[in-house]
């Protein structure tokens, strides 16, 4: 069994082009709080606003998922998000931490030391401040490894639940990635450990894949896989992937991920792209001939991914045929719609003409402008 913490709104958001205001936020917890992700990752709390916000925004979560805020080491802002736990059902600390030497000296001005010790000082404060804490080390990939080993045998002094492993810029393959959580899982840590992957090379779903086969107990993800610059692992594609080729169960229920899908895209106002695995609209579509004339032999014939599985009603074959289908199958098309018909074979090859010259043209468009054409002549 495999978790999956929800991104969408903490990072996911951060894409560009979707709308970010308040309104939108709380209309995407409520999808998300529909679904049977177990966390959410809801944003990060640093202010009085903050606080206000995620107030608001988990009432629209579900009782039964935890609510994980993103935290700095800072202790003014773990106060504040202390202050959650009388409001907010299963709250959990993640302290985020920037541990590659990049992060650390360029964008901190810190040392390794002193990162080290700031994080000992918040976990020695969280401890005695009763409240489950995760850690998610930011840029965990590109970490000079000896550093980072001793940065988690740190974190194994305290009761720390998870600790996420981030390729933050996507930079790692799933060789790298696996090899990466296996060598930290043979340590026989306290913790378990969440991946969180990015797309920057489009191997976010193969790396979380990666990541998980290798121990990973927990995958963040994102609905449509949105997120900064190429985006986040897809919910859709990794937990389908998991439970479909390794057999590793979710709580995610297939039958209503599609439908979530395309209502957070409205609300986002982000298409989703057509050929996007699992939910985009041409991935149940057969366009050639040869395919349609195969599905409707057997519909496993050129076609992996069941739509019956997602429980959406789309129908291999229910759409426009195209003018290089078969000759058989667009005259059954013709027979089937419009009887028995002296001239189904004019009609057939009428519709290839016209398809050639007029895009997107269908069958029964081919077939009344034939007739149209056919009245005129005879009058």
């Amino acid at each position: 069994m495999v978790k999956f913490q929800d991104n969408t709104v903490r990072d996911g958001m951060q894409q560009h082009n979707v709308n970010k205001n308040f309104r939108t936020k709380l209309s995407i917890f409520e999808l998300i709080g529909q679904s049977n992700v177990d966390s959410v990752e809801i944003g990060m709390c640093a202010s009085e606003d903050d606080y206000m916000m995620i107030c608001e925004e988990a009432k629209k979560l579900s009782k039964h998922q935890e609510v994980v805020v993103l935290t700095r080491l800072v202790k003014q802002d773990i106060d504040i998000t202390a202050r959650l736990k009388k409001k907010v059902n299963q709250l959990t600390i993640k302290l985020l931490v920037p541990i590659s030497d990049l992060h650390i000296e360029k964008k901190l001005g810190l040392t390794r030391e002193s990162m080290k010790s700031k994080l000992e000082k918040c976990l020695n404060y969280l401890q005695q401040l009763n409240i489950r804490t995760d850690i998610c080390f930011e840029d965990a990939t590109r970490a000079n490894k000896l550093y980072f080993m001793e940065v988690l045998q740190l974190c194994n002094k305290y009761p720390v639940h998870l600790v996420t492993i981030a390729d933050t810029v996507g930079c790692m393959v799933p060789e790298e990635f696996g090899a990466y959580i296996r060598e930290i899982k043979l340590n026989g840590y306290n913790f378990g450990i969440s991946v969180h992957c990015h797309n920057d090379l489009g191997l976010a779903t193969a790396n979380s894949i990666a990541g998980v086969l290798n121990g990973a107990e927990q995958v963040e993800t994102t609905f449509l896989g949105i997120g900064e610059r190429a985006g986040n692992t897809s919910i859709e594609e990794v937990s389908y992937i998991l439970y479909k080729k390794y057999g590793i169960e979710s709580n995610i229920n297939f039958k209503e991920i599609i439908l979530l899908a395309n209502k957070i895209s409205e609300i986002l106002e982000f298409p989703i792209t057509a050929t996007k695995p699992i939910i985009g609209d041409n991935v149940f579509i057969h366009e050639s001939g040869i395919h349609q004339d195969g599905m409707m032999k057997d519909c496993n014939m050129y076609q992996f991914v069941q739509p019956e599985e997602f429980g959406t009603q789309i129908k291999p074959l229910d759409h426009n045929i195209s003018g290089i289908s078969s000759s058989k199958i667009l005259s059954n098309k013709v027979s089937k719609e419009f009887g028995n018909l002296d001239d189904t074979k004019d009609i057939v090859n009428f519709y290839r003409k016209a398809a050639k010259i007029i895009n997107h043209i269908t069958l029964e468009e081919a077939c009344d402008l034939y007739k149209f054409i056919h009245l005129l002549q005879t009058t």
